[in-house]
């Protein structure tokens, strides 16, 4: 992508390994913002406003995230436990 800016994008991941193995495999396309729980994905969000979110916190840090300053438009959850219902 010379020359041109890239996307932002948070992982939003627990396990520090996973978060960097994550930051690794997508910092050649993407501008990557890393978090470790939901209290610092708010952060993020609202600070650097990225339109595209990888969570591992399950639905209610997704609802959360939506509703909050700096909402990303685009998430990607690997959350199994409950599905989440349509806004």
């Amino acid at each position: 992508m010379a020359g041109m800016s890239k996307q932002k994008l948070l992982v939003v991941e627990d396990d520090e390994s996973i978060r960097t193995q994550m930051k690794w495999a997508l910092v050649r396309d993407y501008d990557v913002y890393l978090a470790m729980d939901g209290e610092s994905a708010m952060e993020t969000l609202g600070k650097d406003h990225p339109p595209v979110v990888t969570l591992d916190l399950g639905p209610s840090a997704c609802r959360r995230s939506r509703r909050g300053p700096g909402r990303a438009s685009n998430y990607l959850s690997g959350y199994s436990g409950t599905t989440l219902p349509p806004r």
